[in-house]
């Protein structure tokens, strides 16, 4: 009996070895994984921090390289370079750019990195001119994926540009000159992690991942003049305002910001602002709403004009760094759309080079934002076409990237919407009739998509106020039931003008007493977004805490089988630690075992 007590002990404590090795191996493989990626000894000469200098537009924008070092991967160097001025050629009159270059230069066309670095103060030693000490933090992440370029490589470095600070210091003088006179250059830099050949998260987005985020909302909200109005306080939107939306079975708010009155004249955002803007974006996410920030432009300065090229996407640019900087950690509820309502300012026609220009600018910005953190990678980014038009969504050019959405607006049926001057308005609603005008220009919006999977947002679409409530309850429900049938996303338009009286009504809540004038309205198009019938009419203003009652025990199939799956994850936990214990109670059987033979008995 004790032999074969000692048998079992015996076997089950090899099961646990033979349990708990792999575990320990697959570890060791990770740790050991990480620590290669790391290294990289094999691609050490080609990996550079670089300091340049590019000479104006006469010279054919020449390059040249003044410095460069190898950084040790994982480390905080404190880099001191002695800078070889003459490099420069003495045919440079003018300086156009200079500041570091961080890449790898062994890269392949189609390979690809992930990498996070940070560089700050930067010192500059001369000869004769005055120290200058730059204080600068840049922390970031980055993705490269390298193509072919028409001389050398593209995409496989990061520039970081310090022109603008060298200049503002050295006003008034031939910046050739001194640079000429650059002695040493110092910095500190840290390379935290550089995953050559790694599958950055750009790649690992899965199959429809942007059609599945946005199918998965009911209905949404745009909550128009408010933080769009050049003089918002940033007060405009509350979180009774929240509430009272989601309360009715809204799921997703977008969110217009307009920051002309709140930048500088270098396009830098005030943080007084940045921060209220960020509480409102927020409020929302953490309410498992989406959030669609969205930039609007209001005094010319992102017109898609040929004068305005590169000025505009400059200013793009620079706002939308910021932007994606303040949001980087946020979660995939937050998503962004770069332009409301891109036009050139006074002129009616639109042309080719107008759409060209947008697309350029699209893509530039998108590379911008993806670059500028892991969570920014795989966000959600919405693209309008020009005048936010259905029609004119065919002329962009769409980026080849996964997690993009178009955007447009929808107001057909006009007379029913809105009042056409010279035409007598109507105040009945007839689906049957009407709903014609809305599919035709969801079959525009389809033909222009093509086969892409992307995904469509309507950001605007609503009926003002005619004394016809229960006729734009109905509307509402056909709109979303139509636009859903076509997977797009329908936001209405609420503009918080709610008294009849005013031009373009499309009001919902009545932001003076803190009420929800029309709850029906937004209460039928979430319920045509989930599939439900048209609700009942509820006369009056209810309080923004109202709140729809939702059966908790919906016998919807997707909940049905999300609550099998959480429950078979219980039992499977379960199962796993029993086999756990066993194996440890073995492994400890076992051991006292061989104890207790080495000292001469059994148990």
């Amino acid at each position: 009996m004790k032999q074969l007590t000692r048998y079992c002990s015996l076997l089950l404590a090899i099961v646990c070895c033979s349990l708990i090795f792999p575990f320990s191996n697959a570890t060791m493989n990770t740790v050991l994984a990480a620590e290669k990626s790391f290294s990289k000894d094999d691609r050490m000469d080609s990996f550079l921090l670089q300091f340049f200098a590019q000479d104006d537009a006469s010279h054919n924008h020449q390059w040249y390289t003044l410095t460069q070092v190898t950084p040790i991967f994982g480390n905080t160097m404190e880099l001191k370079m002695d800078v070889n001025a003459s490099k420069l050629n003495e045919a440079s009159t003018g300086l156009d750019k200079l500041g570091f270059q961080i890449g790898d230069g062994s890269m392949e066309v189609g390979e690809q990195a992930a990498l996070h670095y940070r560089l700050d103060q930067v010192v500059f030693q001369f000869h004769k001119h005055q120290e200058f000490a730059l204080e600068t933090t840049i922390d970031t992440e980055d993705f490269w994926k390298c193509v072919q370029a028409n001389w050398g490589k593209d995409k496989n470095s990061t520039t970081i540009y310090l022109d603008k600070e060298f200049r503002k210091q050295f006003s008034g003088e031939n910046l050739v000159d001194v640079l000429k006179d650059l002695k040493t250059i110092t910095c500190k830099f840290r390379l935290d992690y550089y995953e050559f050949g790694a599958a950055a998260a750009r790649e690992k987005i899965e199959e429809d991942q942007a059609l599945k985020l946005v199918q998965a909302l009911h209905a949404g909200v745009t909550i128009s003049n408010a933080l769009d109005l050049p003089d918002a306080k940033g007060s405009e939107i509350t979180e009774a305002m929240i509430n009272g939306y989601k309360g009715l079975g809204i799921d997703a708010i977008r969110i217009p910001v307009c920051f002309d009155k709140h930048m500088n004249a270098d396009y830098e955002i005030d943080q007084s602002f940045l921060k209220q803007v960020k509480d409102v974006v927020n409020m929302v996410s953490s309410r498992d709403m989406m959030a669609v920030l969205t930039l609007v432009a209001s005094n010319g300065w992102a017109d898609p004009s040929t004068d305005n090229k590169q000025l505009g996407k400059e200013r793009l640019l620079k706002v939308w760094t910021t932007l994606a900087k303040e949001f980087a950690s946020s979660n995939e509820k937050v998503c962004f759309e770069l332009l409301d309502k891109p036009k050139v300012q006074g002129i009616v026609s639109v042309a080719a080079d107008n759409h060209k220009i947008l697309s350029e600018w699209y893509e530039a910005v998108l590379e911008q934002i993806r670059k500028s953190s892991t969570n920014n990678r795989t966000r959600l980014v919405i693209l309008n076409p020009y005048n936010n038009l259905a029609n004119h969504i065919s002329a962009l050019t769409l980026p080849e990237d996964p997690m993009i959405a178009v955007s447009t607006f929808i107001n057909a049926p006009y007379n029913f919407t809105t009042t056409l001057g010279g035409v007598s308005p109507e105040v009945e609603w007839d689906g049957a009739q009407k709903l014609g005008e809305i599919r035709a220009v969801c079959n525009i919006i389809n033909k222009a998509i093509g086969e892409k999977k992307i995904p469509v947002i309507i950001s605007e679409y609503g009926a003002i106020d005619k004394n016809n409530y229960q006729a734009r309850i109905q509307y509402a429900y056909d709109f979303v039931k139509l636009t859903k049938e076509y997977q797009f996303l329908s936001f209405w338009n609420d503009n918080g003008l709610i008294k009849r009286e005013e031009t373009g009504s499309f009001g919902i809540v009545n932001r003076g007493d803190g009420t929800i004038a029309f709850p029906s309205i937004l209460e039928a198009a979430a319920c045509a977004g989930s599939d439900k019938p048209v609700p009942a009419l509820k006369e009056g203003s209810l309080p923004m805490n109202y709140h729809v009652v939702q059966d908790t025990t919906s016998t919807d199939p997707s909940n049905q089988e999300q609550n099998g799956q959480k429950q078979k994850n219980k039992t499977a936990i379960a199962i796993i630690a029993v086999i756990i214990g066993a194996v440890l109670l073995g492994a400890v059987i076992g051991l006292m075992v061989i104890f207790k033979k080495r000292n001469g008995t059994l148990i």
